[in-house]
């Protein structure tokens, strides 16, 4: 049985729609000086507490941490909402990361049973390479590079 654990943030999408919606409401109540507000997303997330951090287009793991640690075993798979990042951990020390992006159509790729990850809007599976096991999907999941020291794992998004 894999272990899987979710680092609960809102999705960029998420966050961009409640701020584009709050800078609408601003607008329209006059307010136009809190318009400033909205050109800039906050790129770095930390929780030393939880073992995630998101800065700009790196993500580090501390594996000895609550929400980082599913990670640390062999089947470990971890989905990160907020950037948008799948990780699994495929024989206790190797470590691949990919997009969450489903090239279908653009859903989150949040589950991994069997030795798949699965997309759960059209059924679409991938391999732990990637690679399209069952369409819709037409391309391979990307994949994002990784290295590993002990405990602490960074997965660069470029």
């Amino acid at each position: 049985m894999s272990s899987h654990r979710e680092f609960s943030c809102p999705s960029r999408r998420e966050f961009l729609r409640a701020a584009s919606l709050g800078c609408l409401g601003a607008l329209f109540a006059g307010l136009g000086a809190g318009l400033a507000g909205c050109d800039t997303v906050e790129e770095r997330t930390s929780d030393s507490e939880s073992g995630i951090t998101i800065e700009g287009n790196t993500i580090r793991l501390d594996l000895t941490k609550p929400d980082a640690r599913p990670l640390a075993v062999a089947g470990g798979f971890l989905f990160i909402r907020q950037a948008r990042t799948i990780a699994l951990n495929l024989d206790g020390s190797r470590i691949r990361a990919f997009t969450s992006v489903c090239p279908h159509a653009g859903c989150d790729v949040s589950q991994f049973q069997g030795g798949q990850l699965i997309c759960p809007c059209h059924g679409s599976r991938f391999n732990t390479s990637g690679q399209v096991l069952q369409g819709p999907a037409a391309q391979p999941l990307r994949e994002y590079g990784v290295s590993r020291s002990g405990d602490l794992v960074t997965i660069r998004l470029s």
